[in-house]
């Protein structure tokens, strides 16, 4: 249905980490070149993802990149999570990973939150913590992912139309609303970067400096979306684009809303309200403009239930966003 952009050779090397649990065996490319996807998890031992929508994703993000490999990074607390066939055979060029909160944060400034609890941060050792609602656990966690090991964050939820972008960039999203209640202009639910960086330094730091000031205000995205926006667009409130990127982002691409979200998170539910043919017809003219990949939002889609869920799914698959029948 598309055609395949050209994707550069990546030089192969051996990599191992040393946090990894795997019994899965992946020639690995540049840690640069890796795309890591990221399941936090509760539970002892993980056999597969909950939810088919990421076995899609994974499958036909490595079917359009064919020069690259993955990372499914399986995220517990306090314990490594056992994993386990299917999971870990999911795929021949993804490699699952398991490790903990501390193994991620500890090569990053966020470490100095695995120590102790004070009584005065409350709020700030909250913030890396599964019952954030927030959403800074998961946010947070991927910006220490990357800082260490570099390459592309995607979220489960991406369905791609085309070949990833090369390079270090960012993705934008469409806006919504206006004033304090504005949709930031940046998501993090997309983003490339080389290991360390500067620019996902500069993420952390400024991350680092608001749980350090211990008394702050606790929102939705604070430190995902709305954290991305401030460092990639200062001024993004008053006026979008009005104000260059901080210095250690300004070699960073920023990419249009339509390359990785091309629909409005309080819009989603369009996306399978409407006839599967409209679908086809508009995914077309999507990727015709550049469209990379469908960010579909998966926790606005209001599906209840095993019947809704499938029916969903079958329609991913009939649009030819999953490589199986689900």
């Amino acid at each position: 249905m598309h055609a395949l952009l050209a994707v550069g050779e990546a030089q192969i090397s051996e990599t191992r980490h040393k946090t990894s649990t795997t019994t899965s065996t992946v020639v690995a490319r540049r840690s640069s070149d890796l795309l890591h996807f990221v399941w936090f998890t509760a539970k002892p031992t993980m056999r597969e993802l909950p939810h088919a929508i990421g076995r899609c994703s994974i499958a036909r993000h490595l079917e359009l990149n064919p020069s690259r490999s993955s990372v499914l990074w399986v995220i517990g607390l306090d314990a490594r999570p056992a994993v386990a066939p299917p999971l870990t055979t999911m795929h021949p060029r993804m490699e699952v990973r398991a490790t903990t909160r501390d193994e991620v944060l500890s090569g990053s400034v966020l470490a100095r939150w695995l120590a102790p609890r004070t009584a005065n941060c409350t709020d700030a050792y909250g913030q890396l913590t599964p019952q954030a609602r927030s959403g800074s656990y998961q946010d947070l966690l991927r910006l220490a992912l990357i800082n260490s090991h570099g390459g592309t964050y995607l979220d489960l939820d991406e369905l791609p139309l085309a070949p990833l972008p090369a390079g270090d960039w960012v993705s934008q999203q469409l806006g919504h609303g206006r004033g304090a209640d504005a949709t930031p202009p940046f998501n993090n639910a997309a983003f490339a970067m080389t290991p360390g960086h500067p620019c996902v330094g500069a993420l952390l730091e400024a991350a680092d400096r608001t749980l350090r000031s211990c008394r702050f205000r606790t929102f939705w995205g604070m430190f995902g979306p709305h954290l991305f926006s401030s460092l990639l667009d200062p001024d993004w409130r008053e006026a979008l684009g009005s104000q260059p990127p901080v210095a250690e982002c300004a070699g960073v691409a920023r990419l249009p809303p339509h390359v990785f979200s091309p629909i409005r998170w309080n819009r989603a539910k369009s996306f399978y309200r409407v006839s599967t043919a409209f679908n086809a017809s508009w995914l077309s003219q999507q990727a015709a403009a550049g469209t990379r990949a469908l960010h579909l939002y998966t926790s606005n889609l209001g599906l209840k239930g095993p019947a809704q869920s499938a029916a969903f799914l079958e329609r991913v698959a009939r649009l030819g966003l999953c490589p199986f029948r689900v």
